[in-house]
C-alpha cells in the first residue's frame, strides 16, 4: 500500500507526512512531521524537531559538515536513524527506512520544517496531488 500524507496550508500549500524516528546512537525517539522535498539530497531534522526529541548536537560524534542549497549554506552532523511510516493498508503495517540523517545546526528563531529527502524518495513512487490535496508514497525497493 502507501504512506499517506497531507497538504499543509503553507503559501503555497506543501506536502507533508508524519513519521516515527529512532536515533540508535543517541537512544532518542519521537514523532516528526516531514516536508516532502524532492530537491533535498538527504532527509534532515531541523532545529525545532531536534529540540523536541532532545538532541544536543554538541553530544553527537563527528564534526560539522557544510551543505549548500537554495537557502544558502548550512551546517549539519550525521547520525544513523530508523524512520517508520504507517502504511495505510488493512493490516496497519509500517514502512521502515534505515538512513544516515542530517541533524541541522540552526540560527536562533529558525522555524524550518524537517525534510524527507531523495535518500528515501528515490526508493519510492510518489503522488503529490495538490488539487485533491493527496500525498501517497509507495515504496518500490528494499522492503522495510
Amino acid at each position: 500500500m502507501a504512506i499517506e500524507g497531507y497538504y499543509k496550508s503553507d503559501d503555497p500549500p506543501a506536502p507533508y507526512v508524519y513519521g516515527e524516528i529512532y536515533l540508535p546512537d543517541l537512544h532518542l525517539r519521537g514523532d516528526i512531521e516531514f516536508l516532502v522535498d524532492s530537491g533535498a539530497d538527504a532527509t534532515s531534522l531541523m532545529p525545532p524537531d531536534l529540540d523536541q526529541i532532545g538532541v544536543d548536537l554538541m553530544r553527537v560524534r563527528g564534526t560539522h559538515r557544510r551543505v549548500g542549497g537554495v537557502g544558502g549554506e548550512a551546517r549539519y552532523k550525521r547520525t544513523r536513524a530508523v524512520l517508520r511510516f504507517r502504511d495505510h493498508d488493512a493490516f496497519g503495517h509500517f514502512q521502515e527506512f534505515e538512513i544516515d540523517i542530517h541533524l541541522m545546526a540552526g540560527s536562533e528563531g529558525q522555524q524550518l520544517p524537517s525534510l524527507l529527502g531523495r535518500d528515501i524518495l528515490n526508493e519510492c513512487e510518489c503522488t503529490l496531488d495538490g488539487v485533491r490535496e493527496r500525498v501517497a508514497i509507495r515504496r518500490l525497493t528494499g522492503e522495510g
